[in-house]
C-alpha cells in the first residue's frame, strides 16, 4: 500500500512537470516576429547608373537610391549574410524620392556603413518625417543603428560607360527623367533674388560666401593651359534675409542653411556630362 502510494505521487509529480513543459512549448509556438512593413511602389524604377535600395529600420522600411559603389557593394554583402550594420546618410534633402511615403530623402552619393555613429542622429524614418527641417538643420544627417537591408536592385551595370571607363553622357530619356524630378520638387525657384557675387581663384576661402559656379580662364589662377574650373564665382549668401532660396555648387549647406533638394545642371558647377548631383537648393532658417 505505502508503495503504490509513493509510486502515484511520483506520477502525478511527473504529469505535473510534463504538462508545465507542454505549456511552455504551447506559448513558444504561438510566438512570432514583429511583421515587416510592406514595401511601397517605387518612383525611380527606371533609374540607372545606380542601385536601389530598401533598408528595415526598427519596424519601418525606407526605399533609397545610392550612386554610391563602396556602399553598394557592402549593402550586397549584408543582403546576403543577413547581418545588420549602422548606416550614415550625411545629407538629408527636402522631397520625395524613390519612397512616396516620406517627403524627405538622402543624398544618394554621401552614405556610408560605419561601425560607430552618434545617437543624436539615429532613429526611424518616421521620426525624420515628424521633424525633417529640425534634421535638416540641426542634425543634418541621418544615422539609424542596427540597418537590415532588405532588397538590393544594382543597375549599375545597365548603364553604359565609355571606353576610357568613366561616365557616358546622359541620354535624352536621362535627361528628360532628371527634369521631370526637378519639376516634381515643390521647392520655389530663386527668381528676382539679387545676390551679390564675385570671381576668386579656385578654393579660396572666403566667409559668408558661397561657390555658386566655375570656370576656366587661362589667364589668371595659375596660368592654366587645359580646361580646368580654375575660377570660382561665390555669392553672399550671409545678407540674405531668414527664407532666401539660392542656388550653389554641391557641399555642406552653411550654418543656419538647410538643403532642400539636389540637381544636375549641366552647364554649372564642373558642367558634369552624366546625370549626377552637382547642384544643392538651400533656404535660410535662421
Amino acid at each position: 500500500m505505502i508503495h503504490a502510494t509513493r509510486i502515484s505521487h511520483r506520477f502525478r509529480r511527473w504529469v505535473v512537470a510534463l504538462s508545465g513543459v507542454l505549456s511552455a512549448c504551447a506559448s513558444t509556438a504561438v510566438v512570432t516576429p514583429p511583421a515587416r512593413s510592406a514595401l511601397p511602389t517605387s518612383l525611380c524604377d527606371r533609374r540607372v547608373r545606380g542601385a536601389e535600395i530598401v533598408i528595415d529600420v526598427g519596424d519601418t522600411s525606407l526605399r533609397l537610391w545610392s550612386t554610391n559603389g563602396p556602399f553598394i557593394d557592402k549593402a550586397i554583402d549584408l543582403l546576403r549574410s543577413g547581418k545588420t550594420q549602422n548606416a550614415l546618410f550625411s545629407i538629408v534633402e527636402d522631397g520625395t524620392d524613390c519612397d512616396p511615403r516620406w517627403t524627405w530623402h538622402v543624398d544618394a552619393a554621401h552614405m556610408s556603413w560605419p561601425d560607430l555613429t552618434m545617437d543624436a542622429c539615429n532613429g526611424r524614418p518616421i521620426e525624420v518625417e515628424s521633424d525633417k527641417y529640425r534634421w535638416m538643420a540641426r542634425i543634418r544627417e541621418y544615422c539609424p543603428a542596427n540597418v537590415r537591408v532588405r532588397s538590393v536592385d544594382d543597375r549599375r551595370k545597365a548603364a553604359p560607360v565609355q571606353q576610357s571607363g568613366g561616365p557616358h553622357p546622359a541620354t535624352p530619356p536621362e535627361i528628360e527623367e532628371e527634369a521631370r524630378r526637378q519639376q516634381s520638387v515643390e521647392v520655389p525657384a530663386p527668381l528676382r533674388v539679387v545676390v551679390e557675387t564675385q570671381k576668386i581663384c579656385a578654393r579660396e576661402a572666403v566667409e559668408g560666401w558661397v561657390k555658386v559656379d566655375d570656370e576656366w580662364d587661362p589667364a589668371t589662377c595659375g596660368l592654366p593651359l587645359t580646361p580646368t574650373p580654375n575660377v570660382w564665382t561665390i555669392a553672399h549668401y550671409d545678407t540674405l534675409p531668414v527664407g532666401a532660396v539660392v542656388t550653389a555648387c554641391m557641399g555642406s549647406a552653411p550654418p543656419g542653411w538647410v538643403v532642400l533638394h539636389t540637381s544636375w545642371n549641366p552647364t554649372r558647377c564642373g558642367a558634369p556630362s552624366a546625370v549626377t548631383s552637382n547642384i544643392m537648393t538651400m533656404r535660410r532658417l535662421r
